[in-house]
């Protein structure tokens, strides 16, 4: 079975007596931030204290803060999908949450870097930054500049010295070419 695209599936491993000793619990729980809530709740009932996921670009956002806002664990990973890849054969969505609980709990994750909210506003402000100058010196590169209006260009060719006023000069005399006889 596989989740919906707008789920997420969650993998608890806990104590017990099953085959290999451990136990584990699968969910799948809408990507509501109410939603997400209560998940990082139940999971922070179940007295974790560490949660891994996978990351899948913006999309993994809201998941991940609604853990640390209202989970209270102790370590919130959000990992790379190339460092995790699951080992070959059927590919869901509960046996990928169920191979990242393993990593976790072997201590085989790293995480990415997930930047404040200081540095992310550095981060939006240099990139402002950047976008202006690059519009400003684009435009600065076109030949001839913009001009205002026609008004002003006749008044700039007048004014200007070592030139004749193009109000005052004449066209030049039409010439006109005789064929030859012959």
């Amino acid at each position: 079975m596989d989740v919906g695209k707008d789920e997420i599936a969650v993998a608890l491993r806990t104590p017990g007596d099953g085959p290999q000793g451990r136990i584990t619990i699968k969910r799948t729980y809408k990507t509501f931030y109410a939603v997400l809530r209560e998940a990082a709740r139940w999971l922070a009932g179940q007295d974790v204290t560490h949660v891994a996921m996978e990351a899948t670009g913006i999309y993994s956002t809201p998941v991940c803060h609604a853990m640390i806002e209202h989970g209270g664990f102790e370590q919130v990973l959000v990992c790379n999908p190339g460092h995790v890849k699951n080992v070959p054969g059927h590919k869901t969505d509960y046996a990928d949450a169920e191979w990242l609980a393993q990593l976790l709990e072997c201590g085989l994750l790293n995480a990415s870097f997930i930047p404040s909210a200081a540095v992310k506003a550095a981060r939006d402000v240099l990139r402002y930054r950047t976008k202006v100058v690059q519009q400003r010196t684009s435009g600065s590169g076109r030949w001839p500049p913009p001009r205002s209006s026609a008004k002003s260009v006749s008044a700039r060719r007048s004014s200007s010295p070592g030139r004749p006023n193009a109000r005052t000069t004449s066209p030049p005399a039409k010439t006109t070419r005789r064929k030859p006889s012959g």
